[in-house]
This record gives C-alpha cells, sequence and structure tokens, in this order.
C-alpha cells in the first residue's frame, strides 16, 4: 500500500527520513545530451549545440534487518515517486558539540567554534539520549567570541536538555532521488542492504 501523505514525520512540510543512513560516495555526474534541431521557418535548419551540465549525486545505503522493515523502507522510498519529492535526511554525526544546557523556551543554540564562518540559513536535528530527535531551521549565526558559535533558530527548541542529555546535533540535509529505482542487496537470510542515489538539495 502507498504511504499516506504527511503521516511520517516532517520538518518545514518536508518528510525527515529517520532511519540511519551511510554515505558511501560521492561523484559528479556529466551529462550530455543532444539538443533539437532549430527551425524558424524562415532561416537555415540548424542542429544546437549538445547540451552538458554537471550534477553532484550521494550514493547512500541503509542496512535493514527483517522483511518487514525492509519492505517498509523500500515503500517509503518508493513513495517519494522517484526525483519528485525531496525529503530530509540526518548526517547522524556530531556536527555541532553544545556548550551550555539548552532551555525550552529559547531561540539559540550555543556550539562550540566549528572554524569557519556560517552566512546562509540551515537545518538541524536535535538528538537527546532518550527520546525522539527534534528538528530545526537556523536562521543565523552569531559569533561569540572565538570559542563559540550561537545558533539563532527561527522557533524555540521546545525542551529543556542538560549537555548530559544531548546525544549530538547534526546537519539536516535535503535531498531528492537521483533515479527512479534503487537497489536491493540481499547479504543473509534476514538481512538486506538497500543502496539509492540521492542529489543534495542544500550546501552544508
Amino acid at each position: 500500500a502507498n504511504i499516506v501523505e504527511g503521516s511520517y514525520t516532517q520538518h518545514s512540510s518536508i518528510d525527515v527520513l529517520e532511519d540511519p543512513s551511510i554515505v558511501t560516495s560521492m561523484q559528479q555526474l556529466q551529462i550530455s545530451q543532444s539538443r533539437y534541431w532549430l527551425d524558424n521557418g524562415i532561416g537555415t535548419i540548424r542542429p544546437l549545440a549538445r547540451e552538458t551540465r554537471t550534477r553532484k549525486v550521494e550514493s547512500q545505503q541503509w542496512i535493514k534487518k527483517g522483511k518487514a522493515a525492509s519492505w517498509a523502507l523500500r515503500q517509503w522510498l518508493y513513495s517519494r515517486r522517484g526525483q519528485d519529492k525531496p525529503f530530509w535526511v540526518a548526517t547522524r554525526q556530531s556536527d555541532f558539540i553544545c556548550v551550555l544546557d539548552i532551555v525550552a523556551a529559547t531561540l539559540t543554540i550555543d556550539v562550540a567554534h566549528i572554524g569557519i564562518e556560517i552566512t546562509e540559513p540551515f537545518d538541524i536535528a536535535l538528538f537527546p539520549v532518550s527520546g525522539s530527535p527534534t528538528y530545526h531551521h537556523v536562521e543565523s549565526v552569531t559569533e561569540i567570541g572565538t570559542t563559540v558559535q550561537r545558533l539563532v533558530l527561527s522557533a524555540a527548541v521546545g525542551v529543556d536538555l542538560t549537555i548530559a542529555e544531548i546525544q549530538r546535533v547534526s546537519l539536516l540535509r535535503l535531498y531528492r532521488q537521483a533515479s527512479d529505482a534503487l537497489k536491493l542487496t540481499h547479504q543473509a537470510s534476514d538481512v538486506h542492504l538497500i543502496t539509492r542515489a540521492q542529489v543534495p538539495l542544500t550546501s552544508p
């Protein structure tokens, strides 16, 4: 059966794929294709130049145990309608390290300086030690001295967390599938490896 629209966890009205994934490779694809013949009705018919463009593609993998879990993820990926519907995927890495406790009503998260200046808005996933992750849009980053950066959110965090209760803060990246097919490998009697090529739509 098809996945019901909006029945999955969402951030900014776009589904979040919460199953942990592995980025196995990053590459640029050179796509070259012939163009149409140009005929304006009065001049010489001539071919347009060959079109060449570059697309950045990431190959991601999910390992699922059990037929039910594998089938559920396959159905979810298929429900993206190939390259039609974007979705979020968290890196699940400690991209930011919190240096202060988080207060539910606050619009900021203080993190250790990552060494570069961030000028564009982006999105993050906040993973607590216990409980479900929450997703947030970062509107800007303020430099607090040389060791701390303050993430300014578009809405309050909504949960009180001490540093000890924070498992990780990860980048949340927006993707669109690069093709209408996926690869399914049976690694064992009850273990399946699902591979899909994705086009990243966000820069971080």
